[in-house]
């Protein structure tokens, strides 16, 4: 019976060898959004509902004063990104208390025209809050900025706030 003892010892240093031949599992596609930060007051950032396919952009803005409207180009990487649909927030709204006017319009791949505005002869918005949410699909491996251009905020008057930043950030997906 010496032989049975060496058996065993050869037989748990072998290990058993594991699981060769199975299905190789694919990598998970990988969508992320960095924002550019630099402390502006009104910036892009990830929102609720974003997966690794879908990205959801919320424009939030952070200690403005007398806030009554914003317009501007927001620039996207059309090979990577497609535009599914924008909403808007609550912050200029006050929760459905003051009326307002929003629009967004693809002008094409890649470029959205915005604009929201408090409606009627009432103050600008103080605070903090999301103004509107940018929802879209990826569509194809890379990377590229998300930015504003032609971007303004303006007080009740309709002069144009000078001290409102917009910051955006750049995008990458990896299928």
């Amino acid at each position: 019976m010496k032989g049975l003892p060496a058996l065993l010892v050869l037989a748990l240093a072998c290990g058993g060898g594991g699981g060769g031949g199975g299905t190789p599992t694919a990598p998970t596609p990988r969508l992320t959004f960095t924002p550019a930060g630099g402390g502006a007051e009104l910036a892009l950032a990830t929102g609720a509902g974003s997966t690794n396919a879908r990205l959801r952009l919320d424009l939030v803005a952070s200690a403005v004063t007398d806030l009554y409207g914003v317009a501007f180009e927001l620039g996207y990487p059309a090979q990577v990104l497609r535009y599914v649909e924008v909403g808007e927030g609550t912050l200029l709204s006050d929760g459905d208390l003051v009326q307002t006017s929003f629009q967004a319009v693809e002008i094409e791949p890649g470029r959205l025209l915005v604009g929201l505005t408090r409606l009627g002869a009432v103050g600008g918005a103080s605070g903090s809050g999301v103004l509107m949410s940018f929802v879209f699909d990826a569509i194809g491996a890379g990377a590229g900025a998300i930015a504003f251009t032609e971007e303004r905020a303006f007080d009740p008057t309709g002069a144009t706030l000078a001290s409102v930043d917009f910051a955006g950030g750049t995008v990458q997906y990896a299928p």
